[in-house]
């Protein structure tokens, strides 16, 4: 008979916290459920701020190479006046070597030889 008491026992008691059981369970699944939205929240802001750094990296290349066209096409422009002017690269023939000899008595030269090239002179 103590033994069907008892389990009588257990079972008021089991009825008794299953009713507050929703009570209970509710308040912490809004809790978890609030929580992942916000861990899903960082995790988005954090990867929206890496494309961002991306995105300024990317731009200053961009810009970087903009300046270096403009660099070269300025080297175009200068290359086309050249050729209006009637101004050319020497050619291999063109170019002769100089040397000057050094007195017996003097220090011995730092720079020797000097390359001078015999260009054509439009102006002359």
């Amino acid at each position: 008979m103590r033994r069907a008491t008892r389990t009588h026992r257990y079972r008021i008691a089991l009825r008794g916290w299953l009713k507050w059981t929703p009570f209970l369970v509710m308040p912490f699944s809004v809790l978890f459920v609030e929580t992942q939205l916000h861990v899903k929240i960082l995790a988005k802001d954090y990867e929206i701020s890496a494309v961002k750094r991306q995105i300024r990296a990317c731009e200053q290349a961009i810009e970087q190479l903009e300046e270096e066209e403009l660099k070269l096409k300025a080297m175009d422009r200068m290359a086309a006046k050249a050729l209006e002017l009637n101004l050319v690269e020497p050619e291999v023939n063109q170019i002769q070597v100089v040397r000057r000899e050094a007195p017996e008595d003097s220090a011995p030269i730092a720079r020797p030889d000097m390359a001078l090239a015999s260009l054509a002179r439009p102006f002359e």
